[in-house]
């Protein structure tokens, strides 16, 4: 992995680093708002762009899952190196290859932070409608719409030519599946974050968390949606935030 798809904030004397994973046809600029929060608890944040991913339709519909889950891998081993304690936050597909992540080698994973995790996947009207405004490249106004162009890492291109997505959707099912069987080999607390508005993942994605793993904190944004937080719930997951080093430390007391 080049420097060239890694946006770091390093900050002085931290011995905590946040490894960040964006959703899928994103990049790692979509994580952005994040890390000020980590920032002020004194934190070094990784934010990475997953192959195919920050380029063109061709380049993202040339990946694969098996090039996502390494490159994560390969980043948070990277990060065992050169901190004591690592946090994983995910969004979307990210944090279901976060999820993983801890399944696979949890030395090091104090958290998974897990954001609008699609266990359970439920596209809405309303979701076909933004995809629509974007594919035809309609002008909105619209907070939703305009945070999934932000957050974009894949060129526009016209309408037919998304048809090439479709095996890196496939694969985006197939990551579901498999985070599914891994939940209960998760040991690490996780943190989970379901928005209410959101237009494609289930509540049920939340409830699977909380039954199926062995330590989680759930909690539902009440007027965010998939791609926007309101700032009045963008404050709130900042206090779940800056708990999540107590409970993590609080965990290791009594449960390791």
């Amino acid at each position: 992995m080049t420097s060239s798809n890694t946006i770091v904030n390093n900050v002085t004397g931290a011995s905590t680093v946040v490894l960040m994973v964006h959703g899928i046809a994103e990049a790692a600029h979509a994580m952005n708002e994040f890390v000020p929060a980590f920032e002020r608890l004194g934190y070094s944040t990784a934010a990475i762009t997953l192959p195919g991913h920050g380029g063109s339709m061709k380049d993202f519909a040339g990946a694969s899952l098996s090039q996502w889950q390494e490159a994560v891998s390969q980043a948070t081993d990277k990060l065992r190196s050169n901190y004591e304690h690592i946090i994983l936050l995910g969004r979307s597909m990210g944090a279901l290859l976060m999820l993983n992540e801890s399944a696979r080698c949890s030395e090091k994973i104090k958290a998974v932070i897990a954001i609008a995790t699609p266990l359970k996947v439920n596209v809405t009207c309303k979701a076909i409608t933004n995809n629509i405004k974007i594919g035809f490249k309609v002008k909105t106004t619209s907070p939703d719409v305009l945070s999934m162009i932000d957050k974009m890492g894949v060129e526009q291109g016209n309408w037919w030519q998304y048809a090439s997505w479709l095996p890196r959707i496939a694969d985006l099912f197939r990551l579901i599946s498999i985070t599914k069987h891994q939940l209960p080999s998760i040991t690490v607390p996780v943190l989970a974050i379901h928005c209410q508005h959101d237009e494609l993942v289930s509540p049920k994605s939340l409830t699977m968390l909380q039954q199926r793993l062995a330590c989680a904190t759930a909690i539902t944004l009440p007027t965010s949606s998939h791609f926007h937080f309101s700032p009045a719930d963008f404050t709130t997951l900042q206090l779940a935030i800056q708990k999540l080093q107590l409970d993590w430390q609080n965990f290791d007391t009594h449960f390791r």
